[in-house]
């Protein structure tokens, strides 16, 4: 080849010519499937083209179908080792402490509160479930016992 250097430049240029042609091909056929410069098609090339861009669009769904249906049953395998693992989770929750469960019941709930004395004044204002320990409108109304002495003659409230 470096006998001849002028053949060889010559198949540079031919190849050069040839691959701007592609090129050029390439980039009017992209332009035309953008939906850009179809003035100078013709009736079958137009035609041609539609399909080329049904065809495009099939093979585009299809590849979407698949991804999606393959991401759903990943995110199922997910959810499925996520539901075995919570539930070995519960398991070893329940065996290191068994006194977990214990509290968690209302029953044992009642008795730590019991042991906490209620400090609400009033009864109409109790978070305690079940009646107030005198109904309001009573001797008592649930104030505490130094509401309920009425002052003496002559004292103002202030005084107490």
């Amino acid at each position: 080849m470096e006998d001849h250097p002028e053949e060889m430049q010559g198949n540079m240029s031919y190849d050069h010519i040839k691959l701007r042609s592609r090129i050029e091909a390439l980039q009017k056929s992209q332009r035309n499937l953008m939906g850009e410069q179809l003035e100078s098609l013709t009736f079958r090339e137009v035609q041609q083209l539609e399909h080329q861009i049904d065809s495009a669009l099939r093979n585009i769904r299809s590849r979407k179908d698949h991804v999606l249906l393959s991401s759903i049953e990943e995110l199922r395998k997910k959810e499925r080792f996520l539901v075995e693992q919570n539930s070995l989770l519960q398991k070893e929750k329940a065996a290191l402490d068994p006194s977990l469960h214990a509290k968690d019941s209302p029953a044992s709930s009642t008795a730590a509160e019991a042991a906490v004395p209620n400090l609400n004044i009033c009864a109409g204002d109790s978070d305690e479930p079940g009646p107030p320990a005198a109904p309001p409108g009573t001797a008592t109304g649930g104030l505490p016992w130094w509401m309920l002495r009425p002052p003496a003659v002559g004292q103002r409230l202030e005084e107490h």
